[in-house]
């Protein structure tokens, strides 16, 4: 299985850019569906049994222009239908270096919790060769 991946912590160019100008073959990229994609100044990939993941972090502003350019193809096409827009409340302005954590307990649970699966896992592997999908 082929997979593809947008990622950017600034995606005003990809959703003002090339990246989101065929909305129909990211929708077919992402359900896994035989894609063509031709550039002008490649060969043509066709693609076959193929995973996409977009994660693109864009200021309201950016997504509030893209869905206002592309808002019939984005909806037609079903794109907005794949994706898990959220709109957090923002922060800025904000300093919370002063506010005290509070109890950790929780915290303190789920770190040790972390190290001993870590363990776990590091003596299931111990003796054995690491494999590409082992990550220590």
């Amino acid at each position: 299985m082929a997979r593809w991946g947008v990622f950017s912590p600034e995606g005003a160019r990809h959703l003002t850019g090339q990246t989101m100008r065929d909305l129909e073959t990211l929708c077919l990229l992402w359900g896994g569906e035989m894609a063509r994609v031709e550039r002008s100044r490649t060969t043509l990939i066709e693609t076959i049994d193929t995973s996409l993941t977009i994660s693109v972090m864009v200021q309201s502003k950016a997504f509030k222009q893209f869905c206002q350019s592309k808002d019939e193809m984005a909806r037609s096409s079903g794109f907005l239908s794949r994706c898990l827009v959220i709109n957090p409340e923002s922060t800025q302005g904000t300093r919370t270096s002063g506010v005290a954590l509070g109890n950790r307990d929780g915290l303190d649970n789920f770190l040790a919790r972390l190290r001993e699966l870590a363990e776990e896992s590091r003596a299931t592997i111990k003796g054995k060769e690491v494999g590409e999908s082992c990550f220590f």
